[in-house]
């Protein structure tokens, strides 16, 4: 978790990180993160310690970086500079396509977040929320950076089991159901729907 701290300190394609404070515990910072001079969101990283595996979160993010490519890229960073198993975190409270899509049904593989995460690496991905006695922030999606050892949970029947069933109503379900082909090739099923 050093080498992202380190990457984002120094700034990355735009990215700076431009105040890293003491978390909670001593392997725990806290990043201010700017895209090109402009706050995008607060990074919590977490390096490991014992049998508690690393992970990072994101929140408070703003809303006008759901829209920008840069958004996939910092993922992409998080997810090559973490170690295999650790865990990513995003808050989508300030993203309402995915927050409409997974109130509306819709697999957390299917939705806007959700693919994004899917398409840097991150597997097992579920939707989230912890009460923590009002330090818990918004709902969150939980993606894990597995090793070799470790397949991915395969989520085809529960994508397959949404196919046959989706409400296409609504155009977060319709944009969802656009994925499906190429999510579920991900996890290398190739049938026909």
């Amino acid at each position: 978790m050093e080498g992202l701290i380190e990457a984002l300190v120094k700034g990355w394609r735009g990215f700076k990180a431009v105040e890293v404070l003491p978390g909670r515990y001593v392997w725990e910072r806290n990043l201010t993160l700017h895209l090109n001079g402009r706050f995008v969101m607060y990074l919590k990283v977490f390096r490991g310690y014992s049998y508690y595996r690393p992970w990072v979160e994101a929140f408070e993010i703003e809303d006008w970086f759901h829209t920008v490519e840069e958004e996939r890229e910092l993922y992409a960073l998080i997810f090559e500079k973490s170690p295999p198993l650790s865990r990513i975190f995003v808050e989508y409270s300030s993203d309402p396509e995915t927050e409409r899509a997974l109130r509306l049904g819709v697999p957390p593989e299917l939705s806007r977040l959700g693919y994004t995460l899917l398409k840097v690496g991150y597997r097992n991905l579920r939707n989230w929320y912890y009460p923590e006695g009002l330090k818990e922030g918004g709902p969150k999606l939980q993606g894990e950076k597995l090793a070799d050892r470790y397949p991915p949970r395969d989520p085809t029947e529960e994508l397959r089991r949404f196919v046959r069933t989706a409400n296409r109503e609504y155009p977060e379900v319709e944009r969802a159901l656009k994925r499906v082909e190429e999510v579920l090739s991900l996890f290398g099923d190739t049938e026909p729907r």
